[in-house]
């Protein structure tokens, strides 16, 4: 029945059996698993505090139990369970594998280490030990291991791999362990050592990830001339493929190396050193914003860790390690002139099969013009793009491959390149030939300067795409509706054209045209994501959060693709939220797109564990390292606070949410986070200056760390003016796996006083609107704090078993409220009557009109411990907030009705055929029943956020009045 999902019949198979053996602890753990999936946690948690009492030791009740207790959030009860089982039955070598599983599936290496370090004792299981070793590398590597335990972790690793009874070269997964360890000591040279020796190059001939630590120590020791010389081999497939037989020659091609990261260690020799330009094209990892808190502490460790190793060195009186300087006999102008010839010769070689080499070649003049001193050739690097252009411009990658070196041309090499491009005939008779016609355009619009756009050009550019676009549309024709339109990536251009038109002119119905010609695409492309994307964003600038969000429900991300992509509907999602009357479209999907960071704890868990049974040990960092990027995900704390922002404006904010939602925000405050966000999805082909991304992004920025700061530093200070809450029991009342999320920084300013100033970077991520916002916010909090001291219930101090009541303080001498306070609705009122004047757009009115009713809820929220007895109505204090509760009630009905009546001017019918005709106007052969009923869906989305925002303010104002 449970396999079934019968929960209920299950459930009554389970009471019958319990009544004839009430003590039958199987059969109470398939009724906890059941109990916990239907949702009655309560319940099931009291039954499996009744079997652990029992302390059971059978695998399949031990197996069973854990499933529920996991589910529950109860891991260290996992742990505790499988330990005292194993305590019972040493022998038992299956339950001390278990045990030592549940211990890695929470990080506890610790004592995963005592344990395998126990089993291979007693089961004389080498994979015992790698299992110890391994967890004592994962404990060292923990960033709140101190220096002196993390040297001694190490030293003792290392210890127990070199004196193993059989050698870590049997499996390249134990040899990867073994130089990882090397590696991090900073022993380089023996790690140089051990892949010289011929174990070692068997393995980095068939194990990449061997192949890559080799590189990393070479790199680490600067040894470039071997490097280069192994790159060179794999690359030329180490013969001379002229002088084999015809078979031998088929199999030497087979045998070239034509990774890009073997191309950039060949160039990393020939300059003696790594790019970052290169490095950072080929991760875009490497590219991302990093947290500031996230780069303070990662120099903090490495200053730890020097110093420990210095220590150690110094108590040991053993030699510093250091690297003889590699002599390399050759100038660079004599190295580079090699690579080219080289390069050149590989590129012939490889015609139009292969474009590595070409690419080498383009990187390779980059670098002597960016990163040496060498005099870069004239009209070479034009040439080298002109030869692949020729070679590789009917690939869909010819673009993306050669950008990043067409940003690098002179305003000289750009006229001459466009020369090149210019030659390039406009011919979409044939799916290559617009292929072809579609690289040229992409690669010209980017060398265009800001001072070469103008309304004129840019509209003659977008007649000319659409053109090019629909006399290219035959060539999909008879395609499956499942396949895209070559013609696609015209569409496009022609969009950002449009959007590039709106930011020169400030004419908004160039936004609307532009997703009315994208929509008209779509109905011939349905699957063509960019399309969906680019209107997501143009809806939300438009105020029509509703279609944005039909087309990412298409999209249909999953799993990390929600991490990574859920930005695109749920930034300041809080913004297009009607939760005020009772529509949870929005709060919902947050809920959704949080769903990858619940099953992310259990699901990595098991993948880690499944990597130690198969002594992968290459992947478990790997693992542990991608749960830690989503359970510190900026993007989920981004969701999180905009979560909470719209459920304050559905539900009362009642002592326990304000308390629990309080401490959550402490935990995020301080947490480290990483931004997994990826913007690259978007479609880019904008002259130089603002990308696409920039152009569209609501506010002009995107939220991030400072953005996230902010509203953290807002809500702590207000919930912590509302909660009683007792800060010394904090940690007895929160989720234990919420106290998993690390790491954390320390800083050691009281919370208030962290809280209470914005700083430069926090600002520089915020609306016009927002900021004011803060100055409202912190004004309110300022003046409240006193009043709030002096009110709040005295806590009970322990004192041994003496219990001394402490006193509140007196009452505060009185100040009147800021101007910021007292103005704030009626600047709210002004600034909505400045953003309805038709040039701005149409989600600024929005966001006017949230951050006013946010305003009042959080009003409301740090006011309401004034209002509760009838002792209070005699108070100053009290008759002053409900003065200014009822001047921003009115401020708020004004507000409503001047919100109601913009969204009722925004979907008339006049609006609907303006939209209409602007659009006819500038897009040719656009179909006018299809423009118009587009238009009519905008305008209509547009005003149901209008009117339900409207009615929003009435209810939030009524309630909390």
């Amino acid at each position: 029945a449970l396999e079934t999902g019968s929960l209920k019949a299950a459930l009554q198979t389970c009471n019958k059996i319990l009544k004839k053996q009430p003590n039958n602890d199987l059969v109470k753990a398939l009724k906890a698993l059941t109990l916990v999936r239907s949702n009655k946690n309560e319940e099931s948690s009291t039954l499996c505090d009744e079997i652990l009492a029992r302390k059971p030791t059978e695998d399949i009740v031990l197996a069973t139990l854990s499933h529920s207790l996991r589910n529950l959030g109860r891991h260290e009860d996992v742990t505790a369970m499988y330990d005292e089982a194993y305590k019972k039955q040493p022998n038992n070598e299956e339950l001390g594998a278990q045990t030592f599983m549940a211990n890695a599936k929470i990080s506890n290496w610790k004592v995963a280490q005592q344990v395998s370090t126990k089993m291979h004792k007693m089961f004389k299981d080498d994979r015992y030990l790698y299992w110890s070793i391994m967890a004592a590398v994962l404990q060292a590597n923990d960033p709140h291991t101190p220096a002196p335990t993390r040297s001694m972790l190490f030293g003792l690793s290392l210890r127990l791999i070199e004196t193993a009874q059989t050698s870590s070269f049997t499996t390249p997964d134990r040899f990867y362990l073994h130089l990882s360890i090397l590696f991090e000591m900073g022993r380089l040279s023996e790690a140089h050592k051990l892949l010289s020796t011929p174990a070692g190059q068997h393995l980095c001939a068939t194990s990449l990830v061997i192949d890559e630590v080799r590189s990393q120590v070479a790199v680490k020791r600067n040894v470039w001339k071997a490097e280069g010389e192994l790159a060179k081999e794999r690359l030329e497939g180490m013969q001379d493929a002229e002088k084999q037989e015809e078979q031998e020659q088929e199999q030497e091609e087979n045998r070239r190396d034509r990774n890009w990261l073997t191309f950039l260690a060949f160039l990393d020799s020939v300059f003696g050193k790594q790019s970052e330009f290169s490095l950072k094209a080929t991760i875009p990892e490497l590219d991302r914003i990093r947290d500031p808190k996230e780069v303070i502490r990662e120099k903090q460790l490495e200053d730890e860790d020097k110093a420990e190793r210095e220590r150690m060195r110094v108590k040991m009186g053993a030699k510093e390690e250091k690297e003889e300087p590699e002599v390399i006999e050759t100038t660079l102008e004599e190295r580079v002139k090699d690579a080219k010839a080289f390069l050149e010769k590989l590129a012939d070689k490889d015609g139009s099969e292969e474009r590595g080499s070409l690419l080498a070649l383009l990187e390779l003049e980059r670098r002597i013009r960016d990163e040496s001193e060498l005099p870069s050739e004239e009209g070479v690097y034009v040439r080298f793009l002109a030869r692949y252009l020729q070679t590789f411009g009917s690939k869909p990658s010819c673009y993306d491959d050669s950008r990043p070196y067409v940003a690098s041309l002179t305003e000289l090499e750009i006229q001459q390149f466009r020369t090149v491009l210019d030659d390039i005939p406009a011919n979409t008779s044939t799916e290559a030939n617009v292929r072809r016609l579609i690289n040229a355009i992409k690669l010209r619009r980017i060398t265009l300067s800001p001072s070469e756009i103008a309304l004129e050009s840019e509209a003659e550019a977008a007649e000319q795409y659409v053109k090019y676009y629909h006399d290219a549309l035959p060539i999909g024709k008879s395609l499956p509706v499942t396949d895209l339109q070559p013609a696609d990536d015209l569409a496009v251009l022609a969009a950002e054209v449009y959007v590039s038109m709106w930011t020169l002119s400030g004419n908004i119905s160039y936004i609307s045209t532009a997703a009315i010609f994208l929509e008209s695409a779509l109905r011939r492309s349905k699957h063509n994501y960019q399309f969906r994307i680019m209107l997501i964003r143009l809806y939300r600038l438009l105020a029509a959060p509703g279609l944005a969000l039909d087309h990412y429900r298409t999209l249909n991300p999953r799993q990390m693709q929600t991490d990574t992509l859920s930005h695109l509907i749920l930034s300041r999602a809080a913004t297009f939220s009607l939760a005020s009357i009772g529509d949870l479209t929005m709060p919902n999907e947050c809920l959704e797109a949080s769903q990858i960071y619940t099953s992310n704890s259990s699901e990595t868990a098991e993948m880690i564990a499944r990597a130690f049974s198969h002594e992968k040990y290459s992947q478990v960092q790997d693992f542990i390292l991608f749960e830690d990027r989503l359970d510190n995900s900026l993007q989920r704390d981004l969701t999180k606070m905009e979560h909470v922002r719209m459920r304050l404006t559905h539900e009362p904010a009642v002592p326990e949410t304000i308390d629990v939602e309080l401490l959550e925000f402490r935990f995020i405050f301080d947490r480290i986070h990483h931004d997994n966000r990826d913007f690259t999805i978007l479609p880019n082909h904008q002259p130089r200056g603002q990308s696409f991304d920039q152009q569209t992004v609501l506010g002009g920025v995107h939220p991030a760390f400072g953005w996230l700061e902010f509203w953290l530093k807002i809500y702590v200070r207000a919930l912590s003016q509302a909660s009683d809450y007792d800060e010394n029991a904090k940690d007895k009342t929160v989720d234990p796996v919420y106290l998993k999320l690390v790491p954390q920084m320390e800083d050691l300013r009281p919370l208030q006083e962290r809280v209470s100033r914005a700083s430069e970077e926090e600002l520089a991520e915020l609306t016009q609107d927002e900021k004011a916002f803060w100055q409202y916010t912190s004004a309110l909090a300022e003046w409240l704090e006193p009043h709030h001291a002096a009110t709040r219930p005295p806590k009970l101090k322990a004192n041994g078993e003496e219990v001394v009541r402490m006193e509140p303080l007196p009452a505060p001498e009185w100040s009147d409220p800021p101007e910021a306070v007292t103005k704030y609705f009626q600047d709210a009122i002004t600034r909505l009557a400045e953003v309805g004047d038709g040039k701005h757009l149409p989600w600024e009115a929005l966001h006017i009109a949230q951050l006013a009713q946010e305003a009042f809820v959080l009003f409301t929220i740090q006011t309401q411990r004034f209002k509760v007895t009838t002792k209070k109505k005699a108070d100053h204090l009290t008759q002053v907030l409900k003065t200014l509760r009822a001047d921003a009630t009115a401020s708020l009905k004004i507000l409503s009705e001047n919100l109601q009546k913009l969204g009722e001017s925004e979907s008339s019918l006049e609006k609907r055929r303006a939209m209409t005709v602007d659009a006819e106007r500038v897009v040719p052969k656009l179909d006018h029943d299809f423009a118009f009923e587009t238009s009519k869906r905008i305008t209509d989305a547009r005003k149901r956020i209008f009117d339900g925002m409207a009615k929003g303010i009435i209810k939030i104002s009524t309630t909390h009045s």
